[in-house]
């Protein structure tokens, strides 16, 4: 059943300094969302529109924030194996299909349809774990009515590049799939089991030509880089063959070597040449390396601080300048989207300002615009709606249109 919540304005009080990073856990029964004029001045009067807030209840048992494509909020029942799109304007829900029970399914947009991919994973796999993974295959369905447009056999390995998706089989194999008939472009198969396939990491450009690239690793030590819309082989080395768990960063290879429960060597190649530049041992359960910047890599053994690391020869470098996206984890309010132009922030209750509040502007002169009870966890931008989620049961999710948000920003500025 859609619960509708009926949103009444409130006295504003002026804002406190923020004390610190709101933590994500429950702090009291759930309050309703309320809109206020965020004038600064206590007791002014509410402006004479606002936004409708839709609240949606009960939520099934899946992984929050939901999805969200179009006007339609995705519920999962995982352990049932329902997937339901639900109306965030009140609607109710729009349609329901039953999947495999007991599998996190992958939810993409693809305009008019979404897309949904499911693996099988045991809980007990071995840490080189893309070797485990059961594929049980992806289908596309209609948003507006649930119709199913096509299926295939194979799960979704990579992000969706110019129409194509790269699927991988459970046999040695990866095929890139056209998302508007589900009909196949091209399919490479290799001798020996699949350890890994990645995309590029290092760059944000989403049209960099490195963002159509999947490497795949097999258990032989082949290497293969692959253009992800066209099939074509782009580069191919030899690595030491093992236990293995690849990524491409620029225009390096970066090689986990596993035991039987963990990570024990890095090695870096020339993704070109396939010449070794570096390599290194790892210690404890614990030990791994992964690209934490633009420009480093970061190195970690069991609960040491992590060292950076010149992703060229491996020696410790300084660690680079904090940036945008890393600066968003370390400030007091979180930055959950944008909209009207303006940062949108969550605020965690102050003493003169119970619950926690939705502001738009930048952090230390934002202006209170929503009021969300205080058993909400978290609030996400998707699409064309703010969505918010309570850790009540039943839970419950609360949407209120961008545009809406965007028209109220301006009267409050």
């Amino acid at each position: 059943m859609i619960d509708l919540g009926e949103i009444g304005p409130e006295t504003f009080e002026p804002p406190t300094p923020p004390p610190g990073r709101w933590r994500w856990t429950a702090r009291g029964v759930v309050g309703v969302l309320a809109i206020v004029l965020g004038g600064g001045v206590a007791g002014a009067a509410p402006p004479a529109w606002m936004p409708p807030v839709f609240r949606i209840s009960p939520l099934l048992e899946g992984p929050l924030p939901a999805p969200v494509f179009g006007d339609a909020l995705m519920d999962v029942d995982v352990d049932r194996g329902t997937l339901r799109a639900v109306e965030l304007n009140g609607g109710g829900v729009r349609w329901q299909v039953d999947l495999p029970a007991g599998v996190w399914p992958e939810m993409i947009a693809l305009g008019d349809a979404v897309m949904v991919s499911m693996i099988d994973m045991p809980v007990d796999a071995a840490p080189y774990a893309a070797a485990d993974v059961h594929p049980l295959g992806t289908r596309a369905f209609d948003l507006a009515t649930g119709a199913e447009l096509w299926r295939h056999d194979g799960s979704v390995a990579a992000p969706v590049r110019d129409g194509v998706v790269a699927v991988r089989g459970r046999g040695p194999w990866v095929a890139g799939v056209d998302t508007t008939t589900g009909t196949e472009r091209w399919r490479h198969t290799w001798s020996g089991q699949i350890r890994s396939i990645s995309t590029a990491y290092g760059t944000l450009d989403a049209a960099a030509p490195e963002n159509r690239e999947l490497t795949i690793a097999v258990a032989d030590g082949t290497v293969q880089t692959l253009d992800l819309v066209t099939g074509r082989t782009l580069r191919e080395v030899r690595v030491r063959p093992g236990r293995l768990e690849v990524y491409a960063w620029r225009d390096l290879i970066g090689v986990h070597y596993f035991n039987d429960v963990a990570a024990v060597e890095f090695a870096v190649y020339r993704a070109g040449s396939g010449e070794r530049l570096w390599s290194r041992r790892l210690t404890g359960t614990s030990g791994n390396i992964w690209p934490c910047s633009m420009t480093t890599l970061c190195a970690q053994d069991d609960l040491v601080v992590p060292q950076h690391l010149d992703p060229s020869t491996g020696r410790p470098t300084q660690a680079p300048a904090q940036s945008a996206e890393t600066a968003m984890f370390n400030v007091r309010d979180e930055v959950i989207g944008e909209i009207g132009g303006q940062p949108v922030l969550l605020v965690q209750p102050g003493d003169r300002r119970p619950g926690v509040w939705l502001s738009v502007g930048e952090r230390g002169n934002s202006r209170p615009l929503l009021r969300i009870g205080e058993g909400l966890l978290f609030c996400s931008v998707q699409d064309q709606w703010l969505t918010c989620y309570d850790d009540q049961l039943p839970r419950s999710a609360y949407a209120v249109r961008v545009a809406d948000l965007e028209r109220l920003i301006a009267e409050v500025s």
